[in-house]
This record gives C-alpha cells, structure tokens and sequence, in this order.
C-alpha cells in the first residue's frame, strides 16, 4: 500500500516519504485515488516534478551540466560584491581548431572534460558556469586574491 505524508509547506505540496517500489503499485493507487478522491494530489505532485525539472533546465548548460550565464547572473548579479570575491573568466584558447580537426563531438568532450575540472574542490558557496561557446566563469566567494590566483592557476595547469 503507497502510504505517504503530504504537507504544504509556502504553497506547496510536498511528498514526505513513499516506498521506493510505489510505481509497482500503481494499479492499486490509482484505485485508491479514484475511491478517495486524492487524484488531484497526485496531478498537483507530478506538476510540481515537472516544473523543477524545467527550472533546473532553464538554469543549466545541457551539454556541461553547469550553470548558464543566466543563473550565474541571477545568482550573483544583484549580490554586493565584497573585497573578498573573486570572479576568474576562462577563455579556451584553440577550441575552433579542435572543431575543425577532430568534429564538434571532440569539441564537446573537451568542454565537458573542462567544465569537471573546474568543478573539482568548489567551496559551497563558490559558483561556476559556461557562459557561452568555450568561455567560463568562477565565482568565488570568500576568498583573498592569493587564493583565487592559486584557483585559476590550478585549473590553467
């Protein structure tokens, strides 16, 4: 039996706890929900799914997996920037020339490549992003210049 706590928490529903095996139980809950009504519930749940997973499309790279210069903007663009932040921007120098020898789908791999190895040892509250074609961006909060030159070189090497 799906058996779960729903709360509403700033407007919304949220699903506290379902078994991990629930869709095997589909035909039972879809039962339940027409007997008690709760179809609802589970349209409003599955739309709420849905809607953060748009979110996080609109505020991510497809092809890296990071944020785009949209999120890293809205992210920080409105922020007071501090003595002690850090913005470190990447350029990678031969990218077009990848492309034109070894095809977009090698160009690709090598910003994919990039883009985990400046995502290596963030801090939490450290950001990183694609900011379009083969530029980068580091936010890094919190941080003296030594260290951040420490950072771009790291990443550089």
């Amino acid at each position: 039996v799906l058996c779960a706590a729903v709360l509403a928490w700033d407007g919304k529903l949220v699903l506290g706890h379902a078994p991990s095996n629930w869709a095997e139980d589909l035909s039972l809950v879809i039962v339940i929900a027409s007997m008690t009504g709760i179809g609802a519930l589970s349209l409003a749940l599955n739309q709420g799914r849905h809607a953060r997973h748009h979110q996080r499309e609109a505020q991510t790279d497809a092809l890296t997996g990071l944020l785009n210069r949209r999120a890293l903007f809205d992210l920080h663009g409105k922020a007071p920037v501090s003595a002690f932040t850090a913005v470190v921007v990447f350029d990678l120098d031969g990218f077009k020339a990848i492309n034109d020898q070894f095809g977009h789908a090698a160009g690709d791999e090598v910003l994919k490549v990039f883009a985990q190895v400046l995502s290596t040892d963030l801090r939490p509250n450290d950001s990183v992003a694609r900011m379009g074609g083969e530029e980068f961006a580091m936010v890094l909060r919190r941080t003296l210049p030594e260290t951040a030159e420490a950072t771009a070189e790291r990443v550089r090497a």
